[in-house]
């Protein structure tokens, strides 16, 4: 089963933590490999299909490499986006504008999330 080319590219800015946490959430644990490095620091960040884990998963990496069952692929991806998303627009709270947290914002904090992911294209 090939990675869905929809879940590839939501996974392409997603970091290996989000993921681990998102899977962690569903009950996989070790599906991390710590301290991986690139042998070409310009490449783009790898998203594709394992082998080495069960034919079809999904290895997505940075510094650490997460496999992703590939029947949770897509739904992985779209939950890790969202996340990585809320915890980049976390940085407004850092800059002084006050939301009411980023894993349970509240009416208004959510219009405003809704609205920023909408201008960046997230």
């Amino acid at each position: 089963m090939d990675l869905p080319g929809a879940a590839r590219e939501k996974l392409k800015p997603v970091p290996a933590a989000a993921l681990t946490v998102v899977l962690l959430k569903r009950g996989l644990l070790n599906v991390v490999i710590r301290g991986v490095e690139k042998i070409n620091a310009q490449a783009p960040r790898p998203v594709g299909r394992a082998v080495a884990v069960c034919p079809g998963d999904a290895m997505v990496g940075d510094n650490d490499v997460v496999a992703i069952p590939a029947a949770m692929s897509q739904e992985v991806a779209n939950v890790a986006l969202v996340q990585t998303a809320l915890e980049d627009f976390e940085d407004r709270m850092r800059a002084g504008q006050s939301i009411s947290g980023p894993y349970a914002p509240g009416d208004g904090a959510s219009a405003e999330f809704a609205a920023w992911r909408q201008k960046e294209g997230r």
